[in-house]
């Protein structure tokens, strides 16, 4: 779903001919013109904020974004002004900035050990190509050498 959409299905229909036609008090039918505008600009001002694109399949988006909406549309009917709506997007800024897309928190640690460099083409160490050279239970004195690439266990 769109952003749009969202907002359509978690706003009743009342509240939308409120906000869309604040100028006709004997108005029916929402302006979904001016609603499609909102959402799209208030789309735009999610993913600049949050810095990843909207989608109706992630809750935090939808929590963010869906007020958004309305917020952008109050403003442009005139019941709200521009300082609200700049409200409205510290409050993006605050609580959702911090856990969306390329805007989050970097990770950091303090730990003092260092990964270990692998070599180059190496199979993972989960990888059971790996031990494929080596023979359990080997029988032998002790250092004798079980896996010797040069001789490998044959099935």
């Amino acid at each position: 779903m769109t952003l749009l959409l969202d907002f359509q299905n978690r706003y009743s229909s009342q509240v939308r001919v409120n906000a869309s036609n604040p100028q006709n008090s004997s108005a029916t039918t929402v302006d979904s013109t001016r609603e499609a505008y909102a959402a799209a600009d208030a789309q735009a001002d999610f993913e600049t904020i949050c810095g990843e694109a909207y989608s109706s399949s992630n809750t935090i988006h939808v929590s963010a974004g869906v007020p958004l909406v309305m917020a952008k549309l109050l403003v442009y009917t005139a019941q709200a002004d521009g300082a609200w709506y700049d409200q409205q997007l510290e409050r993006l800024e605050k609580w959702y900035k911090l856990v969306l897309g390329r805007n989050r928190i970097t990770p950091y640690t303090n730990s003092t050990l260092n990964p270990s460099v692998e070599t180059m083409n190496s199979a993972p160490w989960s990888d059971p190509m790996v031990f494929a050279n080596y023979i359990g239970g080997a029988p032998g004195p002790v250092g004798t050498v079980t896996d010797n690439p040069q001789n490998p266990q044959q099935d």
